[in-house]
């Protein structure tokens, strides 16, 4: 290798690893009550917790991967709820791992992935200089909603890998390796952060490949980019999506969401350190979700200007954060854009308008990106002072944010540390959820409660379930007895005597895709499963068999194959394509210097 091209690839490595170690920073700033402190997070900050604490327990126990989550609500399937992580929860259970490990070092990594990602967007994308690019991913991964919303629910620790959706798919257009690549991330989202990720990635899919439909000699290649990301999505994302899917047909939702706001009230999601929300307004500003201080604001707001008057004007900033903010205002009119986007499947499940802030977000840290690269621009020329204090001031405005969320921080982590061991209660029974705020426990107790203890889709549980420490299944009355239940991860085996042909009732949420091997399983008016079992003695083994999951497992394995296909046959054609373009040098000629 020569050594200015050796020079310059040393420089690049090292450029990225001084990236790298800023990314490491902010993440440890912004989570170092979490690494420090030796509590965990209380109520419902513990149901992130709680689905990382079912896998584990479902491994340790020699059950295999959990379909079915027994710890709440009497029972209801896993992989659909939308708040439920696989890939992490394998982590969890593969490695033996604790929920409140996790919860300290999963949304950490996280925070590392938003800044890095954010800094490569603006890099390729927007073309800004180094040290604004890492100052806008700074300013993503310092943002309340990043901080807070990564802590209290794991599920969205995935919207950290939207500005690497958006940058592969701006590559995509013209490299069919990075088309692929954008669906494969976005079906990695959808497979540990599901109904929380994908619906807000593809809005800005739409809004930065969009408008590029139209601009010319764009618009196949833009089409062509759709068509690969969808089929690599839809496959990799099959153990997740197809469950889910299933779900929104059986179970359907329609919430009318009210909640509107007005622009002066948009102002202070953005700088109000203040904890709590804005009265009448019950998903606004509640837990400091969109804070980046008053300093970052005010780059945003020039870097906006900047981004519609310098050339080349970067538009796409700019859209995303004032379409951002319209879908925040919620249904402020029937022609709103969150009531038509509310229209669509899937996003009319999405009631909480100001979740979208996190798109708002996104076009906020690229616009403070391009103030400050304006901003040391205008001053190259000038003393060097001069940039050092813009650099001192973007180094405050990412500091306030961080020092605001630990505060917020602290008023949640209440809770001692899980126990990091299994324990011994004796079968598997329903307890009252008055400890409701140690339901992480749960799984490692081997217990579960009948009601819902929050429910993030609209699940049909069973009603007048026993609770204590009684058997897990019964027949009528007269009918014959049960001799022994054991109770698994993913069903149950009952040994039991019928006089004559009865009804067996366990002690279980109903479910489609229960499987019996002895009668056939049906819904009883509660709610309940029931299986219809002849008169003799039997062993009727019930099993939880979700076919949706089988199906998309194995769309997963085929997608995780055909993405790893294309990668590398693009590798391998990409020299030949480079070599063929290369003019040949005449006989005699001198090498020329790279």
């Amino acid at each position: 290798m020569l050594p200015a091209r050796r020079r310059a690839l040393v420089s690049a490595w090292s450029r990225r690893l001084l990236v790298l170690v800023a990314a490491c920073v902010v993440a440890y700033l912004a989570r170092r009550l979490f690494l420090r402190t030796p509590r965990t997070m209380s109520g419902l900050g513990q149901i992130g917790i709680r689905n990382w604490e079912v896998f584990r327990a479902s491994f340790a126990r020699g059950e295999g991967l959990p379909l079915w989550d027994r710890s709440e609500c009497g029972g209801r399937p896993l992989l659909p709820n939308p708040e439920t992580q696989l890939l992490s929860g394998l982590v969890a259970g593969a490695l033996d791992v604790g929920g409140d490990v996790m919860e300290r070092w999963y949304p950490t990594l996280g925070v590392v992935v938003a800044v890095t990602g954010v800094y490569a967007w603006g890099r390729r994308v927007f073309a800004l200089g180094a040290v604004p690019a890492l100052f806008a991913g700074a300013v993503f991964g310092a943002s309340g909603f990043v901080c807070q919303q990564f802590a209290a629910q794991p599920c969205f620790v995935t919207f950290a890998l939207v500005p690497w959706i958006l940058l592969l798919a701006r590559l995509g257009e013209d490299d069919v390796r990075a088309a692929v690549g954008a669906g494969a991330v976005l079906g990695v989202a959808a497979l540990d952060g599901g109904g929380f990720t994908v619906p807000y990635a593809l809005v800005a899919l739409a809004l930065a490949e969009g408008p590029r439909l139209f601009s010319g000699g764009r618009a196949y290649r833009v089409l062509r980019l759709a068509s690969l990301l969808l089929v690599s999505f839809v496959l990799v994302a099959g153990a997740k999506l197809f469950p889910q899917l299933v779900e929104l047909v059986r179970h359907p939702a329609h919430p009318v969401e009210l909640d509107k706001q007005t622009w002066a009230e948009l102002i202070p999601m953005f700088i109000d350190n203040r904890h709590g929300g804005f009265p009448g307004h019950p998903y606004s500003l509640d837990e400091y979700r969109a804070y980046v201080g008053p300093l970052a604001l005010g780059f945003a707001i020039a870097g906006a200007g900047a981004a519609l008057i310098l050339k080349p004007r970067r538009l796409e900033g700019v859209l995303l954060l004032v379409v951002g903010l319209l879908l925040v205002r919620g249904r402020y009119s029937e022609s709103a854009p969150y009531a038509l986007l509310a229209k669509l499947p899937v996003y009319a499940q999405l009631h909480v308008p100001s979740r979208y802030v996190g798109l708002a977000l996104l076009g906020l840290s690229i616009a403070a990106g391009i103030a400050l690269d304006a901003a040391l621009k205008i001053v190259a020329r000038r003393r060097p002072v001069l940039q050092a204090l813009l650099v001192a001031v973007a180094l405050v405005a990412i500091y306030d944010p961080l020092v605001t969320t630990e505060n917020c921080h602290k008023l949640w982590l209440t809770e001692p540390m899980l126990p990091q061991t299994l324990v011994s209660a004796g079968p598997f029974r329903f307890v009252d959820g008055r400890d409701a705020n140690r339901s992480a426990e749960y799984p490692a107790r081997d217990v579960g409660v009948p009601g819902c203890i929050w429910k993030p889709w609209d699940y049909p549980e069973a009603r007048d379930l026993p609770v204590g420490a009684v058997p897990q299944a019964h027949l009528d009355a007269g009918a014959g007895s049960v001799t022994k239940v054991d109770v698994t991860q993913n069903g149950y085996v009952v040994e039991l005597t019928a006089t004559r042909p009865t009804v067996l009732h366990v002690h279980s949420t109903y479910d489609p895709d229960w499987k019996s091997d002895v009668g056939v399983t049906r819904r009883a008016l509660n709610g309940q499963l029931e299986v219809q079992v002849p008169a003799g003695t039997q062993l009727v083994r019930v099993r939880y068999r979700p076919l949706a999951f089988f199906f998309g497992a194995g769309a997963t394995v085929f997608g995780v194959v055909f993405v790893g296909v294309v990668l590398w046959l693009g590798r391998r054609r990409a020299p030949k394509r480079a070599k063929a373009a290369e003019p040949l040098a005449p006989p005699g000629a001198a090498p020329t210097p790279a």
